[in-house]
């Protein structure tokens, strides 16, 4: 019984921790998306991949 109590404040916790956090960063984006003065995911890099190296170019680099 201690042990599912535990294990049910844990899940608890962590869903608090969740929502904290989605609401701490839903904020800043939807300030940032009202004051339209910048788009905060433009700032995100666009990844490809040409940017991951493979194990050919892995080996060669270290020869």
């Amino acid at each position: 019984m201690k042990n599912k109590k535990e294990f049910l404040q844990t899940v608890e916790c962590y869903l608090v921790m969740l929502l904290l956090f989605l609401v701490f960063f839903g904020s800043i984006y939807i300030a940032g998306e009202i004051s339209g003065s910048n788009e905060i995911l433009s700032e995100l890099p666009d990844f490809s991949w040409d940017m991951i190296n493979t194990w050919d170019e892995i080996k060669n680099k270290s020869n």
